[in-house]
């Protein structure tokens, strides 16, 4: 929270306020996301090369309606898509080509991020599973490992 002037104070910025689910997300908006999440590596890799990275648009919880959440007893799905789908995509997609144990670091924090969020444990698991098959690098889909790097 900021204090400003006159004992005035700011309400705490949450993700919701910087991005919607349908919004661009041009490599500057990945650089301010990737510092409110504080992922330092993303934000070295996008000031030294941010020519070497695409823009994509924000799906929410790719190939998956976001309000299908709703039915999941006790998940917010809100706190799904914006506090573990939004941090897995911009891992995701300035994830560094070829780096496996980058790819498995940020699928293992997207996992106890979809807890975090109220996510039970054996469908997370599913939601993991999902990732690992669906996204990886081989398929050159626009949801695969590194769909942010050109060339």
């Amino acid at each position: 929270m900021i204090t400003l002037p006159f004992g005035l104070k700011s309400k705490k910025i949450e993700v919701y306020d910087l991005i919607r689910v349908g919004d661009v997300i041009t490599v500057d908006k990945g650089l301010e996301l990737a510092r409110f999440f504080k992922m330092q590596y993303i934000v070295e890799r996008l000031e030294k090369h941010p020519e070497k990275f695409n823009s994509f648009v924000f799906d929410g919880c790719s190939l998956i309606p976001d309000r299908l959440l709703y039915i999941c007893r006790g998940l917010k799905w809100k706190d799904v898509v914006y506090k573990a789908c939004l941090p897995h995509d911009i891992q995701f997609g300035y994830g560094q080509i070829g780096n496996t144990k980058e790819e498995a670091m940020v699928n293992a924090a997207f996992f106890n991020n979809l807890i975090d969020a109220g996510m039970l444990p054996w469908l997370a698991h599913k939601f993991l599973v999902a990732v690992e098959t669906g996204g990886a690098e081989e398929f050159g889909a626009s949801f695969s490992w590194g769909f942010c790097n050109k060339g």
